[in-house]
C-alpha cells in the first residue's frame, strides 16, 4: 500500500500523459473524433499514431531515474533528458543497427547494436542532453513546503509563465518524513500527519504545444493530413 500511495506518481503520470493527454490533443485538432456522452468502458480503443504529426518532446530533467521507461509512451513521441545536477552517464536512443547486424529474426536489431558514445566509467556524455526550451512536455517533481532548486534544477513547476501543469500527484518527501511512516501506509490523519508531500507533475510547454495545435488543427482543415 505505501508504493501505491506514496510514490506509484511516475507511473501514474506517465499513463495520464498516454490516456488523458495524448487523447485531448489529438481530439483538440480533429485527428480523432469526441466520443460525448459515451461511457469509458464503450468508448473505442483511440488510436495513437497520428500523434507522430506533432513531433512531440517529452522531457526529463532530474527524475530521469525515476522514469518508469519508453514502453509507456507511444511510437511518435521523442524522449530527452535535460541537463540536471547529475553528471553521469544517462541512456542513448536506440539506433537504426549496421547493416551487418540486421536479422529478419529479430525485429528490433538496434537494441543489439552498442549506442554511440558509450563508456564504461560513468562519465557524462554531453550529447545525451536536449535543451529544455525544445521540450514540449517534461516531467519533473516539486516540494513546495520545503522548495529545493538550483541554476540546472530550477522549479519548472511554478513557472507559470512556461509550463502549464497538465496532471499531478502527489510523491512523499522523504527528506521530511519519518521513516516508520513513509514505510507502511495506514489510513487516518494521525499517521499520515507525519509525512509530507511534493507535486510529481507533467508540465506541457505553452508556447510550443499550442503553436502545434494551431498547426495541425489548420492541416486537418486543409485537407494535409
Amino acid at each position: 500500500m505505501a508504493l501505491w500511495h506514496y510514490y506509484h506518481a511516475p507511473m501514474t503520470t506517465v499513463w495520464a500523459f498516454e490516456t488523458k493527454e495524448l487523447p485531448r490533443l489529438l481530439n483538440a485538432t480533429g485527428l480523432i473524433p469526441t466520443y460525448l456522452g459515451t461511457r469509458d468502458d464503450e468508448t473505442p480503443r483511440i488510436d495513437l499514431s497520428s500523434v507522430k504529426h506533432f513531433d512531440l518532446k517529452l522531457c526529463v530533467a532530474k527524475e530521469w531515474h525515476r522514469f518508469p521507461g519508453s514502453y509507456l509512451v507511444p511510437d511518435g513521441v521523442a524522449i530527452e533528458f535535460v541537463k540536471s545536477e547529475f553528471n553521469g552517464l544517462l541512456p542513448g536512443h536506440f539506433r537504426n543497427a549496421p547493416a551487418q547486424v540486421n536479422s529478419s529474426l529479430w525485429l528490433r536489431p538496434g537494441t543489439s547494436h552498442v549506442p554511440d558514445a558509450q563508456n564504461d566509467l560513468n562519465r557524462e556524455e554531453p550529447s545525451r542532453y536536449a535543451d529544455v526550451n525544445s521540450c514540449d512536455y517534461l516531467i519533473d517533481l516539486d516540494f513546495p513546503l520545503h522548495p529545493r532548486e538550483s541554476p540546472l534544477e530550477p522549479r519548472y513547476a511554478v513557472d507559470t509563465k512556461t509550463w502549464d501543469r497538465v496532471f499531478c500527484r502527489s510523491f512523499i518527501d522523504v527528506k521530511h518524513s519519518r521513516l516508520l511512516t513513509r514505510a507502511f501506509w495506514v489510513p487516518g490523519e494521525a499517521w499520515q500527519k507525519s509525512n509530507e508531500f511534493g507535486d510529481y507533475c507533467l508540465l506541457r510547454n505553452k508556447g510550443l504545444v499550442n503553436k502545434k495545435e494551431i498547426d495541425i488543427k489548420g492541416r486537418v482543415i486543409q485537407g494535409e493530413i
